[in-house]
């Protein structure tokens, strides 16, 4: 881990980190729409099986923008170097043609320094 970035861990313990202080609680929402033919494609590949793309893709999009407005958020509080025990949690916002997927990502910032003697330094 270099100056300046920011360490995110879905695990509360780092091998080779000590924590030196828990600063709060962070939390993140994003959502991104899913139209209805999207959802009618998705409901008729689940009939006859097969790799939910559309879902799978929008999933990863609400990730990566999730991620990246909690190092933003994270990276305003003096000191901090580090977002442990994060947890995703989807949910399903509406119905049919007025349909979202929604993220929440919360995690503990938190202070960590290399232990010493550790090759993760």
């Amino acid at each position: 881990m270099t100056d300046g970035e920011l360490l995110l861990a879905t695990v509360d313990q780092l091998d080779g980190y000590r924590v030196e202080s828990y600063d709060g609680i962070i939390s993140v929402h994003v959502s991104g729409g899913i139209n209805f033919v999207r959802g009618w494609f998705v409901a008729l590949r689940d009939l006859v099986g097969g790799k939910v793309g559309t879902f799978e893709n929008e999933a990863i999009r609400l990730e990566e923008r999730a991620k990246r407005k909690l190092c933003g958020r994270a990276g305003q509080i003096p000191g901090v170097n580090a977002v442990i025990g994060l947890q995703f949690a989807y949910h399903h916002i509406g119905q049919q043609r007025k349909s979202m997927l929604a993220l929440t990502v919360t995690g503990t910032v938190c202070r960590i320094r290399s232990v010493s003697g550790s090759p993760h330094h």
